[in-house]
């Protein structure tokens, strides 16, 4: 039988995620700050490319996903 060595979780997975409201309430503060970017990925990768980017919201699209495929 093998012996197994346990490892604490480490702090990023203590984090706990965004509640719906708390996403809820950043989209709104963005809002209060005047005009602001939104753009439009069409699939996982240009999602993953703008979030690394710095945006902070993205919009859907269910035509830009079809075309994608």
């Amino acid at each position: 039988m093998a012996v197994r060595e346990f490892r604490q979780p480490s702090d990023a997975m203590h984090k706990a995620r965004p509640t719906v409201a708390d996403k809820r309430r950043a989209f709104h503060q963005m809002h209060e700050s005047g005009c602001f970017a939104i753009p439009n990925p069409w699939d996982v990768g240009s999602a993953l490319y703008l979030q690394g980017l710095g945006f902070k919201a993205l919009a859907t699209t269910s035509s830009g996903f079809a075309w994608s495929q």
